[in-house]
């Protein structure tokens, strides 16, 4: 068993061990290398799975895998997952993996009398307090300072989310080998510092390396993996700044900004401030961009008005 900032019920989770006269427990305290290892990194690269899952519970497998494969060297032990069978044959190719599927250990636990519980950890909207709640979150090379202990500002986030009814969803999601499954995930802390972080970064970063960083995939513990890490903490040397927000059932509100290091100007906003800016200039760079479409459309035997209509049925809304 681990604590990876779960709201652990120590009695109840430690009682079904004893019913099937358990002959080893094992219990690690995770959360500083949870926090400091995975999901500091996260939060740089703003890690989101299909944009909406916040992959906590697949971060903190990573530091379960890497305990689970230190006290497999003493014995045996158990828990597999895709995952973690990447985190255990990456750390350990040699070992031997028993992976029950989730149907037998319900069942397991069914026939030992064994209790499966679903816990709530986040105030439902409609119980969240009734005045709004203002913070401000500063990041420094896309991190969350401020408190002197990087745990403290985890576990502090978590339990102002959680009063405010922030951090739970109910999805439809691909699976890794493309299957359909609904899940329902709470991660508090997780979302309010994805969104700070991503606003911050609308300042700071260069667009282009944005949507760089937004379109890697890839399991743990490989080449590939190792260096997009590398070149993510590179791009947050600058995204740092104060982010200020209003939290109020469930849903947030950013309300300002502040950084030193921004690439926004409000004034170079405007063409007529910039300066060097010529229509000329505007009109060649259409005409150059356009070519396909002209050529495309002049093969085409549709008249005008035809194809101002089929234009016109593509943009429309589905209903």
């Amino acid at each position: 068993m681990t604590d990876c900032l779960q709201k652990l019920a120590s009695v109840s989770l430690i009682s079904p061990l004893l019913v099937v006269s358990t002959k080893r427990f094992f219990f690690e305290d995770l959360k500083r290398k949870f926090v400091t290892e995975l999901i500091h990194p996260a939060v740089q690269a703003n890690c989101i799975y299909e944009n909406v899952y916040l992959p906590r519970t697949s971060l903190d497998h990573q530091v379960i895998a890497c305990k689970m494969m230190v006290i497999a060297d003493r014995g045996d032990c158990g828990k597999v997952l895709i995952r973690f069978g990447f985190a255990f044959y990456g750390l350990k190719p040699d070992i031997k993996v028993i992976a029950p599927c989730c149907q037998a250990l319900l069942t397991y636990a069914a026939e030992k009398k064994i209790p499966v519980q679903q816990t709530t950890l986040i105030t439902t909207p409609e119980n969240a307090p009734d005045m709004p709640e203002r913070i401000s979150i500063h990041f420094e090379h896309g991190l969350p300072i401020k408190y002197t202990d990087a745990v403290e500002i985890f576990i502090t986030l978590n339990a102002l989310m959680r009063r405010h009814g922030i951090g739970c969803i109910n999805i439809v999601e691909n699976r890794f080998i493309g299957i359909k499954l609904r899940g329902c995930y709470k991660s508090p802390a997780a979302t309010i510092l994805r969104v700070a972080h991503k606003d911050i970064e609308g300042l700071a970063l260069d667009r282009n390396i944005h949507a760089l960083r937004d379109q890697f995939m890839t399991v743990e513990l490989n080449s590939k993996s190792e260096f997009m890490v590398s070149s993510i903490l590179s791009s947050q040397q600058t995204v740092n700044g104060v982010i200020c927000l209003k939290l109020y059932k469930g849903p947030f509100v950013m309300e300002g900004q502040l950084s030193e290091e921004v690439l926004y100007n409000e004034k170079q906003s405007s063409m007529d401030e910039l300066g060097s800016f010529e229509p000329t200039g505007a009109t060649g760079f259409i005409q150059i961009e356009s070519i396909c479409i002209k050529k495309r459309n002049l093969l085409s035997d549709l008249p005008t008005s035809a194809r101002v209509k089929l234009a016109l049925s593509l943009r429309a809304p589905r209903v």
